[in-house]
């Protein structure tokens, strides 16, 4: 009889999941309850736990749609969350574990969003590891751009000069607390206009997330004259500030504000996270790559993160037994 076993997740164990992700080592306050639980009306949660003796051991933020999991739809990046105790052949366990209680609740597949690595508190790549033994289709592979702010940064001569461009304008930026002018003035018309699309999150949702997650959740808006022409939402977890949106009114863009918001945050602001993440430059198909977008995130000394995505048959949960000699 195996130790190892899953269980379903309900609001019984939100003390304990919470606690856990708090202290896991490849985690951020995406997988706590009170993001995750934002969307619930939209995704049906099939979250997981994982018990050794008796001991939480992992979790997994999850949802289900007809006959497959995923880690999570409704999250940039999922994967199995362990604590840096976690030793490889448990990991192993616990993901025979999880694809065998899925195989015997008639799922077929198992999609996998593996935390990209600047995220992670220690080395953490237990899943690529796997990936070949499991079998595991590649979906799709984003690449975003991050700088590493421990290092020395060099701005692209571009870069400088919209820098110098927003100084010479008078921009200001500035943090507010309330995400109502940057949604409604700037994000929502551009994204309308540009892609006749609305932001992943409505302004009554992300408000609520800033409420729970003030520090983790911050917005700088780019004025001129007194008026709103930019801004970008800062998700920020684990050392990584990330901008989440990023938009400025078209009319402005020749100002500098966008280049001299960037520099505040990278040189000022942020200046003792790890990394900068300037998100993914993905068209909207996700096929092909926004050049001018790439060209001008780079210009911040930036370098390709990849956000990955996998597809694994849960019959394979017998493939790991053949893994060690």
């Amino acid at each position: 009889m195996s130790i190892f076993k899953t269980i379903p997740y309900n609001s019984l164990y939100k003390s304990e999941w919470d606690a856990f992700v708090k202290a896991a080592k490849n985690a951020t306050f995406l997988f706590e309850r009170a993001y995750m639980d934002y969307h619930q009306d939209r995704f049906k949660d099939f979250s997981l736990l994982i018990f050794k003796k008796e001991v939480l051991i992992a979790v997994l933020p999850a949802n289900k749609k007809e006959t497959t999991v995923s880690t999570h739809s409704g999250l940039t990046y999922g994967g199995i969350v362990t604590h840096d105790n976690c030793t490889f052949r448990d990991y192993c366990h616990i993901f025979k574990t999880i694809l065998e209680f899925l195989y015997q609740h008639k799922i077929a597949c198992f999609v996998v969003k593996p935390l990209p690595s600047i995220y992670t508190k220690i080395v953490s790549e237990e899943f690529y590891a796997l990936t070949k033994t499991l079998e595991a289709k590649l979906l799709s592979s984003e690449i975003s751009l991050a700088t590493d702010l421990r290092t020395q940064i060099n701005l692209s001569k571009s870069r400088k000069r919209g820098v110098k461009l927003g100084i010479k304008n008078g921009i200001k930026i500035t943090e507010e607390q309330d995400l109502s002018s940057f949604w409604k003035e700037v994000l929502i018309p551009n994204l309308k206009e540009k892609y006749k699309a609305s932001p992943v999150h409505s302004l009554q949702e992300i408000s609520l997330l800033k409420k729970r997650f003030p520090k983790n959740i911050r917005q700088f808006n780019i004025y001129y004259e007194d008026k709103i022409i930019g801004g970008t939402t800062i998700y920020y977890a684990n050392k990584v500030a990330h901008a989440q949106y990023t938009s400025g009114l078209k009319k402005y863009n020749s100002l500098g504000g966008i280049d001299l918001l960037f520099y505040e945050l990278i040189f000022t602001v942020f200046k003792n996270a790890h990394y900068f993440s300037f998100g993914t430059s993905s068209s909207e198909d996700k096929t092909q790559i926004n050049e001018a977008l790439f060209y001008w995130k780079s210009g911040f000394e930036s370098q390709p993160v990849l956000y990955n995505r996998y597809a694994i048959k849960t019959e394979n949960f017998k493939n790991i037994e053949n893994l060690w000699l």
